[in-house]
């Protein structure tokens, strides 16, 4: 037992779909295609949506925008018809993104269509053309094989400063920055001038201690690497960094001016700016494991797979990848540049081809810091080449939810030195979805399992499967004072439970039934040996007067101060008392 609760365990919990009652959507209307809308969520593929069906003569092939005054009204119907294989026809991601949802789970049970199949069944002779489109971008919509969805816009994730604040700080003139390099460089940087930081506040630098969490989480095969003496490394570094800039933010002079997504024509204003400096920018990857340059698609497009106008939503997403329509969303068409301008300015990257091309084309026209400067050919160049070749992409919010409601207080505990890395959880990822739904045990609770397993009372081997344990904690179900128990599952690759996996936590309702089964089925009890025998035995008395416990004779001596065992069974308790 005490070998059972002294080991690592580390917690990737990923919740999804939290089932609630919403309101009632209208009816759909036959023959057409229905998208729900929350009006004040504003989204690329919504305003498309939008001018889609102004423009869109056959009223038959226009959306069905069913509109709702209240977000929770939205992803609670949402939510349900989803889960019920249900819903409306088009879904983005940015309505995704409103759901507790995880996406992936959503894809593994057949809630969206492949794409490539409707394309391949459509008879239009002007169907969508895939090698139109960047196909780096649009492969990140691809899973198993099969392609979910269709990204609309997307972005470069870009760090952006210049050779007078970092070039003696950097050992090439193009670097690539890792969870290894960085803690270096943001130190050199620190310790050169009291006022100078790599980024300008604490939380960039929690953004970076996430993303390596994020890295080593695969969603889709629900495999994770919390093991590797690599990541724990990386681990320690990040926190060190966190902790090592946790001073005054005010004054603090940012060594890099933008973390994360910036639109086009910004930073070709800020390539501006420099360059009227006299001097040179430098471009970087925000800080991943191998150092590569990646983007994110800020909005894509899923069709249902239980839609029964399939090749009309089709119909629409050839439209929203159009390039007319791609280069008026995306600023390709803009007669000046207007920083003030959100969107039609620039603010997203389209994938279309010919659209992207004239998105540079306009970007290298116009003028910029307040429409007086341009740039020069070679830092133009220097820039596009840089988004050029971004190769990794993956879906924008992807692991938001994850990062604030699921990990975000443990990960603020950890960098705040309340708890240290031994207490970080693993508990398999789609289990979490039972444990929160079934049972509404939260991360909050999840977060302290670890000094709960060091203080729980005792364990028993399932009655129903064989490789898993059952736990008894020393702790008790505020809502009806059922004794809280957790399934921990043997881990076969180790030859024990030196990583436990936590499968379950709940509140158990019929516990003296659980007692006695597992008597009768004369599988094994281990006492937890953290504690003095007295100790224990106290407080599995306790336990038994308030359940209203009424156990065999030879269990109740077995679990008495007198018996010396701290590992037996039904039948060797019989056998020691004989």
């Amino acid at each position: 037992m005490k070998k059972f609760v002294s080991i690592l365990l580390a917690v990737v919990l990923i919740f999804s779909v939290l089932t609630c009652v919403g309101c009632e959507a209208d009816k759909k209307e036959e023959n057409t295609i229905t998208y729900y809308h929350y009006e004040p969520h504003v989204s690329p593929v919504s305003i498309l949506i939008y001018q889609y069906n102004e423009k869109c003569e056959n009223v038959q092939n226009r959306i069905n925008i069913v509109e709702f005054d209240n977000i929770e009204k939205m992803t609670s119907q949402l939510t349900t018809e989803l889960m019920a294989g249900k819903g409306p026809d088009i879904i983005t991601s940015a309505e995704l993104s409103l759901l507790s949802s995880s996406t992936e789970k959503l894809i593994k049970q057949g809630v969206f269509a492949n794409i490539d199949d409707i394309i391949s069944n459509s008879e239009d002779k002007d169907k969508l053309k895939l090698s139109d489109y960047n196909s780096n971008i649009l492969d990140a919509g691809v899973y198993d094989g099969k392609r979910y969805f269709i990204p609309v816009t997307f972005e470069p994730q870009i760090l952006l400063s210049s050779s007078s604040k970092l070039s003696k700080y950097l050992d090439n003139e193009q670097p690539n920055l890792t969870y290894d390099n960085i803690k270096g460089l943001s130190g050199n940087i620190n310790n050169d001038d009291n006022n100078q930081a790599l980024f300008s506040g604490v939380e960039d630098y929690k953004n970076v201690f996430l993303n390596l969490i994020d890295e080593n989480v695969d969603f889709y095969s629900q495999k994770y690497d919390f093991d590797s003496d690599d990541f724990r490394k990386s681990v320690t570094s990040l926190k060190e960094l966190y902790s090592s800039n946790e001073k005054n933010e005010d004054n603090i002079v940012p060594m890099l001016s933008s973390n994360g997504q910036i639109e086009l024509f910004a930073l070709y204003d800020e390539i501006a700016e420099i360059e009227n400096d006299n001097d040179e920018p430098i471009i970087l990857n925000t800080p991943n494991k191998d150092g590569e340059s990646t983007g994110v698609i800020t909005d894509a497009i899923f069709i249902s797979n239980n839609s029964d106008n399939k090749e009309k939503a089709l119909e629409f997403i050839e439209y929203a990848l159009s390039e007319k329509v791609q280069s008026d969303f995306c600023g390709a068409n803009i007669e000046e540049y207007l920083p003030t301008t959100s969107y039609g300015s620039g603010w997203e990257y389209p994938v279309n081809n010919e659209s992207y091309s004239k998105l540079f084309d306009k970007a290298k026209e116009v003028k910029y810091i307040n429409n007086t400067a341009n740039i020069s050919e070679a830092n133009f160049m220097y820039a596009k080449d840089y988004v050029d070749n971004i190769k990794s992409y993956r879906l924008y919010g992807l692991y938001n939810y994850y990062n604030t409601e699921v990990i975000g207080d443990i990960v603020d505990k950890f960098l705040s030195d309340e708890i240290d890395e031994n207490k970080i959880l693993i508990i398999n990822p789609y289990k979490v979805i039972k444990i929160n739904n079934e049972h509404e045990i939260g991360s909050s609770f999840i977060m302290n399992i670890y000094d709960m397993l060091s203080t729980s009372l005792f364990a028993m081997d399932s009655i129903t499967q064989p490789t898993s344990k059952v736990i008894v904690l020393d702790e008790l179900d505020e809502r009806d004072g059922s004794p809280i128990i957790a399934i921990c599952r043997y881990d076969a690759k180790r030859g024990g439970f030196d990583l436990n996996q936590i499968t379950s936590i709940y509140g158990k309702e019929k516990f003296n039934s659980l007692i006695i089964n597992t008597l009768n089925a004369n599988k094994k009890f281990e006492l937890n040996t953290n504690y003095p025998k007295n100790e224990l035995k106290e407080k599995i008395e306790q336990l038994a007067r308030h359940t209203g416990l009424q156990l065999p004779n030879c269990v109740a001596y077995a679990l008495s101060k007198n018996y010396d065992r701290t590992c037996f069974t039904k039948s060797q308790v019989e056998k020691d008392l004989c």
